[in-house]
């Protein structure tokens, strides 16, 4: 896929969208995993800025987001007590049950 954001919309779900996409729906990458980026915005068990600060890293884009910030490297902040149907968590199985 490289940096060919045309080629994008064949892999994740970003803005003009109204809703994230069904798991699988996309093509998958080079690794075979579905909808690393863009569809809907993780949350990680990380701060964001200071310690008093309750906020937490939330990466890889969404629906409702420009094909730029669709990336992994994409890191903004959200505040965990409030929902949002933009945001959501990865899950992952290993095939092998490793």
């Amino acid at each position: 896929m490289g940096s060919d954001e045309t080629l994008l919309v064949n892999y994740c779900q970003m803005f003009p969208s109204k809703l994230a996409a069904l798991g699988g729906a996309k093509i998958p990458n080079a690794w075979g995993l579905h909808n690393v980026h863009g569809n809907v915005s993780e949350w990680y068990d990380d701060s964001y800025g200071t310690k008093r600060n309750r906020s937490r890293v939330v990466r890889g884009g969404d629906w409702e987001i420009e094909a730029r910030f669709c990336k992994s490297a994409f890191r903004n902040w959200g505040d965990p007590t409030v929902r949002h149907r933009r945001g959501g968590f990865r899950v992952a199985l290993s095939l092998s049950g490793n």
